[in-house]
């Protein structure tokens, strides 16, 4: 199985940090959704609900001297307006930039999630869970029923045309490399040069497997020597939920990643069984793992010196937009994204296997140019 992601690894320390700050029955929750969620969704949801109780001791809405002394009768008597004004202080928070015309704030989505995490806490204490004497939930209000939250709706023309934006061409992605194999030098100071030639091979190969895969950031990260099949033109990846999956990969981009893994033991002094395929070197001369942060930053520091600033989702965009120019289906673009929203099922799995690897092939074979 691939690795476990740096990202996933915070998360379960988030969850196990945070779990004794909260009430018995927060804790049982804690317990019974770990099956159901995956460590990035529980913690996510964690940290909305202790900004929520929070709220409710410096409002003074329930009596209690801390989050782990709010008991669940004081969840039963919430008022719809008391979870309305904690939901409109979320949305308008600012964030960052309060002396800027245009002061950072929440998203809606954001604040939808924050939402649906309190919606699911108080789903499960007023469904499933049952106390030991009467055998009933918790308690049987839920105000969470009556929260909702408008999401800005768009039509799929103008949020393609967005997206757009925000994506590479496939003759982008090209000049993207060659920029950074021989222009970008001339942007460097002759402090950063050495650092930049050091760590050139492994971020060609990192920008390569993003764009040619459409795998996420910290599915890259944490890849692993034995989840690469170069013969087979395959990845085994960790999906959200903590799931397994394999992914096809653009045979250009293979050259690159096999490029950086002839020379990662030379460039970093690591053994060539070092398990993660992509590894930085912190100040100290120590060898590790790369962080997603670093990733994150590698990412934007090329592509905005590129002059087309985007992140590693984006990246994912424009995988997916290539997919589809070169006649890919939405169920083998699902598989190859692994999307959740959408069921799998073994009888597309051979199927779009092979389509992906035929697609992503296409992507790589050059075009007429009239």
């Amino acid at each position: 199985m691939p690795a476990v992601t740096p990202k996933v690894i915070q998360a379960e320390r988030h969850i196990e940090e945070a779990t004794p700050l909260f009430p018995n029955y927060v804790q049982e929750y804690i317990q019974a959704k770990k099956k159901k969620y995956s460590p990035l969704t529980l913690s996510g949801y964690l940290y909305n609900i202790e900004k929520f109780f929070n709220w409710l001791l410096e409002e003074g809405i329930v009596e209690a001297d801390r989050i782990r002394d709010i008991d669940f009768d004081s969840l039963a008597t919430l008022k719809k307006i008391d979870v309305e004004l904690f939901v409109d202080k979320m949305a308008n928070e600012i964030l960052s930039g309060e002396d800027d015309d245009e002061p950072k704030r929440r998203s809606k989505t954001s604040v939808a999630r924050a939402v649906q995490a309190l919606k699911s806490l108080f789903h499960y204490l007023t469904v499933e869970t049952e106390d030991k004497v009467t055998q009933e939930p918790y308690f049987n209000r839920n105000v969470m029923l009556k929260i909702t939250v408008d999401l800005e709706k768009e039509s799929k023309s103008r949020r393609s045309k967005r997206i757009e934006k925000k994506t590479y061409k496939s003759d982008e992605i090209d000049e993207l490399l060659e920029f950074i194999s021989g222009e970008y030098t001339a942007t460097l100071s002759s402090r950063e040069l050495p650092y930049f030639e050091m760590n050139k091979v492994r971020d060609l190969a990192i920008l390569a497997v993003l764009f040619g895969s459409g795998i996420r950031g910290n599915e890259l990260v944490g890849l692993k020597l034995k989840d690469v099949y170069i013969k087979d033109q395959y990845l085994d990846v960790i999906r959200k939920g903590d799931k397994a999956d394999s992914v096809v990969i653009r045979p250009s981009s293979l050259t690159y990643l096999v490029n950086y893994l002839n020379q990662r033991s030379k460039i970093y002094n690591v053994k060539e069984t070092y398990p993660y395929v992509f590894v930085a070197k912190s100040p100290d001369g120590t060898v590790k793992q790369m962080s997603n942060q670093t990733l994150i930053r590698l990412v934007k520091k090329y592509t905005q010196a590129y002059g087309k600033e985007i992140t590693p989702h984006k990246a994912r965009y424009t995988f997916s937009r290539q997919y589809q120019l070169e006649g890919g289906t939405l169920i083998g673009l699902r598989d190859q994204l692994g999307h959740q929203n959408i069921e799998t099922t073994s009888l597309y799995t051979t199927e779009s296997m092979a389509e992906q690897k035929d697609v992503v092939n296409r992507m790589d074979k050059p075009k007429n140019k009239k």
